[in-house]
């Protein structure tokens, strides 16, 4: 009769215990983390209905008409703006139609479509108002359109008020009068070859001429009337710059992805920003003296917020 090796035993019993141990282990871990994501749901479904019942029937907005969907959520502003291409100023338009004058647009906005509110809406400089940052996520914090606080707005402002200011802009009216000139020839040129001319194209390219020889000197202008024929490429690059701000105002966490990925790489997400690139390879690499960056660095700035950067 044998005799069992019981230190082989001894083993099997050990290794049983050990694979029990590490299948309760697991079914313990398993469930304690089934167990929090049930409580998370649970958590976010209730916190869902309370935000929705309040946007619905207690919000100071609640008592104006608009559709329950655009009260409960931006997604619905998001949809026409993101999905349907920046059509939600359509749909407002539609919601005038349907609501009347004063509508609720989302859960913390009103459109208004009546003068008698001009006044009230527009007060001018009598009421200090700061801007509403949902309008304000364009990536570049520290711009002057980036500005939300009313007085550091207000002093960002003063800085380049003398520079747009009447008798300012009619020491530029030389300028302008060049430029207008020229697009004038492109007019003249398409009339006589029977040529479609885009007007928008042609506006376009007329404010860049401006700007550009304005801001930074007439050396560094940009000179695109200068051309033989004009071509779309600041046109759909403006077109690109706004198609990427719809987007990042809806998901502000897009623009630094959006920084940190080549040009090729956003626009499979926003097609339209593929023409950004061609007008951030145009600026120019050094600023003349006689101009309004130039000014602006060496006067108005200061040293401790003077950087190209900002510019």
């Amino acid at each position: 009769m044998s005799i069992p090796n019981c230190s082989y035993l001894s083993t099997n019993l050990s290794d049983d215990k050990t694979l029990r141990m590490d299948s309760s282990c697991f079914e313990l871990v398993h469930m304690t983390t089934l167990n929090y994501f049930l409580v998370l749901l649970t958590f976010s479904g209730i916190y869902g209905i309370c935000l929705v019942t309040y946007r619905l029937y207690f919000s100071p907005l609640s008592q104006f008409p608009g559709p329950k969907l655009a009260a409960m959520t931006r997604w619905y502003e998001m949809y026409f703006d993101v999905i349907r291409g920046g059509k939600f100023m359509w749909e407002i338009d539609r919601m005038h139609e349907k609501y009347g004058p004063i509508v609720r647009i989302n859960p913390y906005e009103l459109h208004v479509k009546d003068p008698i509110y001009y006044n009230t809406i527009y007060t001018g400089p009598t009421m200090k108002r700061d801007k509403y940052i949902w309008f304000l996520s364009a990536g570049v914090p520290n711009s002057l359109f980036s500005t939300a606080g009313y007085n550091h707005h207000r002093l960002r402002r003063g800085m380049l008020s003398p520079y747009l200011s009447k008798p300012a802009i009619r020491t530029l009216e030389p300028v302008i009068q060049e430029k207008v000139n020229l697009l004038c020839r492109h007019i003249r040129n398409a009339l006589k070859d029977d040529e479609p001319l885009e007007l928008h194209q042609c506006f376009v390219s007329l404010a860049v001429d401006i700007v550009s020889q304005y801001a930074f000197g007439k050396s560094n202008c940009f000179n695109v009337l200068q051309k033989k024929v004009l071509d779309d490429k600041w046109k759909d690059g403006v077109t690109g710059a706004f198609g990427k701000f719809l987007l990042t105002r809806h998901f502000p966490i897009l623009i630094r992805v959006f920084r940190a990925l080549p040009v090729r790489i956003t626009s499979l997400v926003v097609p339209t920003t593929r023409h950004i690139e061609f007008m951030e390879s145009v600026r120019p690499a050094a600023i003349s003296n006689i101009s309004l960056a130039w000014t602006l660095l060496t006067v108005a700035l200061g040293s401790k917020t003077a950087c190209k950067a900002r510019l």
